[in-house]
């Protein structure tokens, strides 16, 4: 990000971590904190569907297919 270290006392990720590569992932926590001051906060929302039992396996790949166009 083109911003100075430690310029935020809040950065915020929103529906966007589970899209990422591991790699990507870290790399974008990792300046995400940069851009944070020292006692600033980092607030990730993402969802997860958690580990459920096969029988609503299909509902939650429907749920989630849906939950992904609705976001675009």
């Amino acid at each position: 990000m083109n911003f100075n270290d430690q310029t935020f006392d809040l950065v915020t990720i929103s529906l966007a971590i589970h899209e990422m590569l591991a790699p990507i992932r870290s790399a974008v926590i990792a300046e995400c904190k940069r851009v944070l001051k020292k006692e600033g906060r980092l607030l990730v929302i993402d969802f997860s569907f958690g580990p459920y039992s096969l029988g609503s396996l299909y509902f939650n790949r429907i749920l989630r297919r849906i939950a992904e166009i609705s976001a675009g």
